[in-house]
């Protein structure tokens, strides 16, 4: 599931809801933006179920997180791990009493995205959005003091701009501490 819903996002960019021209490109953008915030968070933003087989006892870091629910487990020899010799926290999933390789299926992700998540992908879109439409480039006064000429600005040099990556906390990726 996308991050956004194309309602929101159509209301951020001032596109009236029963206008549908621009519904299957919006939701390219949708998707895009949702994979970046999951790439810079490292989290599953919708709840999604997801199978990995895991070398317990553990704990194991799952591929997908947070973890929400474990929906089943299978051991090597294909039977069922019983639910309660598993555990698990938003990161690892731990066995007491299982060892080996068990097939497990879990649930992970969130019911309600963090609001900065939210943002952050609103923020994408709508940075993706403008270059495609042509909204960019804004312009600014020269600053050189002289005859007042237009000095075209541009934002067309990046796909993530960085208060999407500071609301992601990315902070470290663009070389600060």
């Amino acid at each position: 599931m996308p991050l956004l819903d194309l309602a929101t996002v159509k209301a951020q960019l001032n596109i009236r809801d029963s206008d549908n021209s621009q519904d299957s490109a919006l939701t390219v953008y949708i998707n895009a933006a949702t994979l970046v915030v999951e790439r810079h968070t490292g989290e599953t933003t919708s709840p999604a179920e997801f199978t990995e087989t895991l070398q317990l006892p553990g704990p194991v870091y799952t591929a997908h997180h947070p973890v929400t629910a474990i929906t089943s487990a299978v051991d090597r020899n294909g039977d069922t791990v019983d639910a309660g010799s598993l555990s698990f926290d938003a990161l690892t999933i731990t066995g007491s009493g299982v060892y080996g390789p068990v097939t497990v299926t879990y649930q992970a992700g969130y019911v309600t995205a963090p609001a900065n998540y939210e943002l952050a992908g609103m923020i994408i879109v709508q940075h993706l959005w403008e270059s495609k439409r042509g909204n960019m480039p804004t312009t600014t006064p020269s600053l050189d003091g002289g005859d007042g000429m237009i000095v075209p600005r541009t934002a067309f040099g990046f796909a993530v701009p960085r208060k999407a990556l500071e609301l992601l906390g990315a902070e470290s990726a663009l070389g600060f501490a």
